[in-house]
């Protein structure tokens, strides 16, 4: 019961991005991506993250083949993620406006549960 699109946080959208790292601040976290040809970093700040989990791309290939929309930045607010995470939390956070992001890069895909307040900036690598 996923359904996600494309979210392009930042322009110009990203290519084949690889992860860097990924600095988890207590309720919020930073996701380095770089793309596999220039020389930039692409740096996601989320707030307000209320779960997260970063699997290996290859733990995930079912879910790529079932979902083919399943790749790059996609967001959903209606997923098997928040479903489970709604389940788990006896719905306690149901009225708020919460979304999964998907970040899917060449090495593993990180799925995030939080609301809209989200960073999102290149920097070029030194």
């Amino acid at each position: 019961m996923n359904n996600f699109i494309k979210w392009n946080p930042v322009s110009p959208a990203p290519k084949d991005l690889y992860f860097v790292n990924l600095t988890d601040n207590g309720g919020a976290i930073d996701i380095h991506l770089a793309e596999m040809k220039d020389d930039r970093i692409l740096i996601l700040k989320f707030k307000g993250v209320m779960s997260y989990q970063v699997t290996d791309e290859g733990a995930r290939s079912w879910s790529l083949y079932k979902d083919p929309s399943y790749r790059g930045l996609v967001v959903s607010d209606k997923s098997n993620y928040l479903d489970w995470f709604h389940r788990e939390s006896q719905e306690m956070f149901i009225d708020w406006d919460l979304k999964h992001y998907s970040v899917g890069n060449v090495n593993n895909i990180i799925d995030i549960i939080s609301g809209d307040e989200i960073e999102a900036a290149w920097q070029v690598e030194v």
